[in-house]
């Protein structure tokens, strides 16, 4: 469904981006992996068409993404970033309804379309009436979710969406995270810094480091065959040092 094709990006110079290419499958869960300042939000961003390739192009399902067609592309990909992106002066259901009004949807389609979705997500329709302030951070990352979903897009990206949240709180969501996705079944792409949490999502995971793609592959073949020391490097500095658990 995707082909990253020689992209290449470039800010002040420097480049962010050096020469990727991928080709995601429709219908799974593909991970975007790296620490901070790796180039793995800028490939994100560059797939939804908010900025463009300054080499090489991305295309789905064979059309090509620019920031030119966007705006066409705009209800077959949804993007949920870090916190949700929620407008504080719109109470939630206003929130997830807002892509729906301006598609020009009636108000009872819409009505129907949130209550199935509130359905998917296991959030009580009450929460709608609030403003994002008012909701807990699992809440608003299940109605920036049903907002991405609203128009019913084949694409979902998700930029480090979990992030914010506290251990519990994110343990509990990526679980209902899992789970939504194996009921919709839509092509996924998320970022994260976190290998285990890759590990639990994807289908695929691809490793980027200074701008680079370093691995791309599932998650066995990253820990039985990994493709340079960086890969066991990162790998291992997310598992907890054996002496702190055999303390416990």
């Amino acid at each position: 469904m995707i082909e990253i094709k020689n992209v290449s990006k470039y800010y002040a110079g420097r480049p962010a981006l050096k020469n990727i290419n991928l080709s995601l499958k429709e219908g799974e869960t593909h991970i975007f992996l790296g620490s901070s300042g790796s180039g793995k939000s800028t490939l994100l961003r560059i797939v939804s068409g908010l900025i463009d390739a300054d080499e090489g192009h991305i295309s789905i399902s064979g059309e090509t993404v620019s920031s030119q067609n966007q705006r066409k592309l705009s209800s077959r990909i949804a993007y949920v970033i870090q916190e949700g992106g929620l407008f504080p002066h719109l109470t939630a259901r206003e929130n997830v309804g807002l892509a729906a009004r301006l598609a020009g949807w009636n108000e009872q389609k819409i009505k129907a379309r949130v209550s199935e979705l509130c359905s998917l997500v296991q959030l009580e329709e009450v929460s709608l009436e609030q403003f994002p302030k008012q909701l807990s951070g699992g809440q608003r990352q299940r109605i920036a979710l049903m907002r991405a979903l609203m128009l019913d897009p084949p694409l979902i990206l998700l930029d480090e969406p979990l992030g914010a949240l506290d251990p519990l709180v994110r343990s509990e969501l990526q679980k209902e995270l899992k789970r939504i996705f194996n009921q919709v079944k839509k092509t996924v792409i998320m970022v994260t810094h976190d290998i285990g949490e890759g590990a639990f999502f994807g289908h695929t995971l691809s490793l980027f480091n200074e701008g680079q793609l370093i691995q791309h592959g599932n998650f066995k073949s990253f820990i039985q065959n990994p493709a340079s020391d960086f890969v066991t490097r990162f790998i291992r500095a997310q598992v907890p040092p054996p002496e702190l658990l055999e303390s416990l």
